[in-house]
């Protein structure tokens, strides 16, 4: 996440299901338990299942959601699979 200067990641499940990783879960999940972040498993930390919004969903229906489950970030797919995350400050950038 640091390499690619990106704050959160998709975690793929092989059934299909998925969660994300953001820097706070990492923060809060593995720093502050004093787990090693090099041994930690994604499935340790990520926030599961993900809260996701179809590709078709409107930019005041995703900030409605996001405001209605306290979150920043939302797992956009199509078809059931993830195609990538939106946040909100991207959202009301492309409003304003």
């Amino acid at each position: 996440m640091v390499t690619l200067d990106i704050g959160a990641v998709i975690v793929a499940g092989r059934n299909g299901s998925h969660g994300l990783i953001t820097e706070k879960d990492v923060l809060e999940r593995a720093f502050q338990v004093g787990k090693d972040p090099s041994r930690t498993l994604a499935r340790d930390v990520m926030s599961s299942p993900a809260i996701s919004v179809d590709l078709g969903t409107s930019l005041t229906d995703m900030l409605k959601m996001m405001r209605d489950k306290e979150i920043r970030r939302l797992v956009v797919t199509e078809n059931g699979k993830p195609m990538g995350i939106v946040t909100e400050r991207r959202i009301l950038d492309a409003l304003i």
